[in-house]
């Protein structure tokens, strides 16, 4: 048997191995000619009578033959098409994918150069918890880096991603670096479609002055803005407040998602303390008028004193929310001004609202406060981590959350579009009757996340042919543990009278039997069941996460009434139980059970059903385009 090097043109051959370019004529013809003699060669006998090939003879075929793949025929503006999908996943950011198909071949790499738009998302420039200086080296590869993509996107619209942490320390020296990488992009603001900026407080004014001028931001469609603080010791917290205003991007006419953060970089103390507070007060100023979509998350103790204010002082403050469509407001502790409108705020566009409010309102103000909103378009309501633990048990005039929801549904009329409520999990209604009421507000909900309930509570979703439906559309029931229930009993003494919801196993079965479609063709009503718990092992929330999927037919039920708690009640121990037992079921990916996941076995089931879909797909009669032909 020929090896590969033994033929005439083994140059060719090896060159054209080594990348993905097609060859010439003239290197086809002799490639043709070459897999004629190799087959001659497979099929030639040997002396004693027909022999097998062997692996390497058929690998040198192969080898040959893929040289006239018509893989590599296609043309250079294909592959720049499908290099867009590559470089515009969203999964591939982090990744540099433009760095990964250059690498693959030079006429790949010649492909992408050229071609702008795959340019237009920047590398992204990753300091966070810098350790040491950065040195000059790592600077001039960091410019010339941005820079390269800069010239190559032409006149395109970029997106670009900054990050930057350290110790105030480390900071000192590293400042000048980062303000020179600040004023790289900021050169280039007019180009600005999407932006991630996370910085220091201290240098915003000096990295982003320019910005305020009319005209800098004209393509910006999404910012997302942190700005991080040092932690300051008890003497730090006594003095006045620094006042960080952020008015640089007021002037952005297209800017539609907005997040804004503030975190605050903890700082060790002798002897063995962390210091975790800063009293900075930022004053974002925002186009309210144009923004669809705000999110927030708020670490620092001094807060923001105007813009932030989810319900504006009057009419003309902040100007009118008309286009909000998404609101996520996320605050720690501390306080917070609450505005003295007293007429209700209509935000007519409002499809979902988060509120996790932390210690920032006492909870009946809170809940008041709730009262001043009129949402007509709502379909998720989240209100949780709120400062609702301090009512006092006994004083029937403080609203509860249920209360006020139940005044915000009926207010709002949004009976019919509310698709998903999930409420704070440190409380519960004050009665069935409580329960209930908020219910049968909410006729087309799909998805209640609830603290777990108490038996006699669940009863109320237990589906009766003789009683109006309550819920008749809900496909996924939430229950949940709060944190303080897997403490000490004497910290669970100190909770007011609270006590830890304890549900009957055979009260959840009868629920969730009565709402199982009885025909094997009809998907079931309801289709999951969650049972979340919070681990008080770390100050960090882990989820045990326990879920139980209703499948049709045998199936139906993951888990057999044998395989609940030894217990007569599912409390958290039970909980903890029951999740052991979902391990040993069900072989979790990577081997060991990740934090918060769960097996979804009806997400599976909705899969199996779509791929069965496509394979039915008739294309017959579509319309299609021929990107390459085979030259066989």
């Amino acid at each position: 048997m020929k090896q590969l090097g033994a033929f005439h043109t083994p140059n060719a051959i090896y060159r054209l191995l080594e990348n993905n370019e097609p060859p010439s004529d003239e290197e086809r013809i002799e490639i043709l000619s070459m897999l004629q003699d190799l087959e001659a060669q497979l099929e030639r006998p040997s002396r004693n009578g027909y022999k097998a090939p062997s692996l390497q003879a058929n690998n040198t075929y192969q080898s040959v033959l893929s040289v006239l793949s018509f893989v590599r025929c296609i043309p250079i503006e294909i592959w720049q098409r499908v290099f867009e999908f590559v470089v515009f996943e969203p999964t591939m950011k982090d990744c540099d994918p433009l760095r990964m198909l250059s690498r693959v071949s030079r006429r790949w790499e010649g492909a992408a150069s050229t071609h702008q738009i795959l340019w237009s998302i920047l590398p992204p420039v990753s300091l966070l918890n810098t350790a040491s200086p950065i040195v000059p080296s790592q600077h001039s590869a960091l410019r010339s880096r941005l820079q390269l993509f800069l010239s190559r996107s032409g006149s395109n619209s970029i997106d670009f991603q900054c990050f930057y942490s350290s110790s105030e320390d480390v900071w000192k020296t590293n400042r000048t670096v980062l303000l020179d990488i600040l004023s790289t992009f900021v050169e280039v603001s007019h180009r600005w479609r999407e932006a991630v900026i996370h910085i220091p407080a201290e240098v915003v004014e000096e990295a982003l002055a320019p910005l305020r001028a009319d005209g800098r931001l004209p393509r910006l469609e999404k910012l997302q803005l942190e700005l991080n603080v040092w932690a300051l010791d008890r003497e730090g917290l006594r003095q006045q407040s620094r006042v960080v205003k952020v008015d640089h991007f007021s002037n952005a006419p297209n800017l539609r998602h907005v997040t804004v953060n503030t975190s605050v970089i903890s700082v060790p103390a002798f002897p063995i303390h962390i210091l975790e507070d800063n009293n900075t007060v930022f004053n974002f100023h925002l186009p309210w008028p144009q923004i669809e979509i705000f999110k927030s998350r708020i670490a620092t103790i001094g807060r923001d004193e105007n813009s932030y204010r989810l319900i504006p002082e009057n009419e003309t403050d902040g100007g009118p929310r008309d286009r909000l469509r998404e609101v996520v407001y996320h605050v720690r502790n501390g306080s917070l001004t609450i505005p003295n409108r007293t007429s209700p705020i209509t935000l007519s566009s409002l499809v979902k609202l988060t509120l996790r409010m932390g210690n920032t309102y006492p909870g009946d103000i809170f809940i008041r406060h709730l009262s001043r909103l009129i949402l007509p378009s709502l379909e998720e309501l989240e209100v949780h981590e709120g400062n609702f633990i301090h009512r006092p048990v006994d004083d029937m005039s403080w609203p509860t959350l249920y209360e006020g929801v139940a005044t915000l549904v009926r207010q709002s009329g949004c009976s019919d579009s509310l698709r998903r409520l999930r409420l704070d999990e440190k409380v519960g209604p004050r009665s069935a009757d409580e329960l209930q009421e908020l219910l049968f507000l909410c006729p087309s909900l799909e998805h209640l996340d609830v603290r777990a309930l108490q038996d006699h509570e669940l009863q109320v979703l237990r589906r009766d042919a003789n009683l109006p439906e309550l819920l008749p559309n809900l496909k996924v029931l939430s229950l949940r543990w709060p944190a303080e229930y897997t403490y000490s009993e004497s910290y669970i003494l100190f909770l007011r009278g609270r006590k830890p919801a304890l549900v009957q196993p055979s009260t959840l079965w009868e629920v969730v039997q009565s709402r199982i479609s009885t025909s094997a063709q009809q998907q079931p009503r309801l289709q999951e069941v969650r049972l979340l718990g919070v681990s008080s092992s770390k100050d960090e929330y882990q989820v045990l996460n326990a879920q139980m999927n209703l499948l049709i037919g045998d199936s139906a039920w993951p888990f057999p009434a044998g395989s609940w708690a030894a217990s007569d009640t599912l409390d958290y121990e039970g909980l903890s139980q029951l999740r052991t037992a979902l391990q040993k079921k069900f072989k979790p990916f990577g081997g060991k059970y990740p934090t918060g996941a769960h097996v979804n076995l009806m997400l599976h089931w909705e899969m199996d059903g779509i791929m069965r879909r496509l394979e039915e797909l008739d294309l017959e009669g579509c319309k299609g385009f021929i990107l390459a032909v085979s030259p066989f």
